[in-house]
């Protein structure tokens, strides 16, 4: 069984405006992960959100576990540790992918080719693109101790150095494409309605 947590609990500080909520495809960015997230057909799916009433009105009508980060200030590992810890307690759970919701051209389809791998036995699984190693990626339960002493304002990404004669990666040429300011936003809408 793998789970999925979506990290969708960031401050936007650089955007100006909340990212989870921006318009993508006649629907709004988390909502196109959570989609992405539920075609692939893992579960529990976790999306870690602020404590805030317009993205948890998003949220809600969905079937998915939602976890509130009342410790965003921490960085992004409170939301990492934070959804790690919601799927814990389910024994049957063996491995988690950890995505998020700025990356507009996430798919059911690179989800499913991360549990593929690891069902080859592989122990973590990530997506490159371009020279880099990046997010989603999944990491077995064996990790799980790691990930739960991340700190601060840094992702599981120095894992994936760390145990790296262990990691495996998948294709996902869009995967560098993310959502930080209004202009990358204008750039990549216009991309999608060429």
């Amino acid at each position: 069984m793998i789970a999925i947590v979506i990290l969708a609990a960031g401050k936007s500080s650089r955007l100006g405006q909340k990212k989870q909520l921006l318009s993508w495809q006649n629907t709004t960015l988390l909502e196109k992960s959570i989609l992405a997230a539920q075609g692939s057909d893992y579960s529990p799916i976790v999306v870690v959100i602020p404590p805030e009433e317009d993205i948890l009105q998003v949220v809600h009508n969905h079937d998915i576990t939602i976890a509130i980060n009342h410790h965003r200030d921490q960085g992004v590992s409170s939301s990492i540790r934070l959804g790690t810890q919601k799927i814990l307690d389910d024994s049957d759970v063996e491995a988690v992918i950890f995505m998020v919701c700025d990356q507009p051209f996430i798919s059911a389809d690179v989800l499913r080719r991360l549990g593929d791998k690891y069902r080859e036995g592989h122990e973590i699984v990530t997506c490159q693109y371009g020279e880099t190693w990046g997010i989603p990626s999944l990491f077995s339960r064996k990790y799980f101790d790691d990930i739960l002493q991340l700190q601060g304002d840094r992702g599981a990404k120095k894992l994936l150095y760390r145990y790296q004669d262990k990691c495996v990666s998948i294709p996902f040429l869009q995967g560098n494409i993310d959502i930080d300011t209004m202009d990358e936003y204008k750039k990549i809408t216009e991309l999608d309605n060429m």
